[in-house]
């Protein structure tokens, strides 16, 4: 049987296998997960401080705001230089061990 099958296909002499997948789908939903709170918290947070910011009606903090966004962005780009791997028109496989070989 193929490693992608769910574990519901699989019979009960295939418990270690049954175990090895269920671990696997664990860790294939982490990176949505941690993806879709790291979106919502900047997707709350971003324009809830910006709100505030204007609703202050002092220029000088919008600006300190943007300010501050541009900052983050430029230190993310020394991370993404530092970190980044060329994946462009590559396969998943190319890019990273699939968490089978693991």
């Amino acid at each position: 049987m193929a490693a992608s099958a769910g574990p519901a296909l699989l019979s009960r002499s295939d418990a270690g296998l049954r175990q090895r997948l269920r671990g696997l789908n664990g860790r294939r939903l982490s990176r949505p997960l941690f993806s879709a709170v790291g979106a919502g918290h900047g997707g709350v947070a971003a324009p809830y401080a910006f709100g505030k910011l204007i609703e202050s009606g002092s220029r000088e903090s919008v600006f300190g705001g943007y300010v501050f966004a541009a900052a983050l962005m430029f230190a993310a780009s020394f991370v993404a230089a530092r970190f980044a791997v060329p994946a462009a028109r590559r396969p998943l496989e190319q890019v990273a061990t699939p968490l089978s070989a693991v």
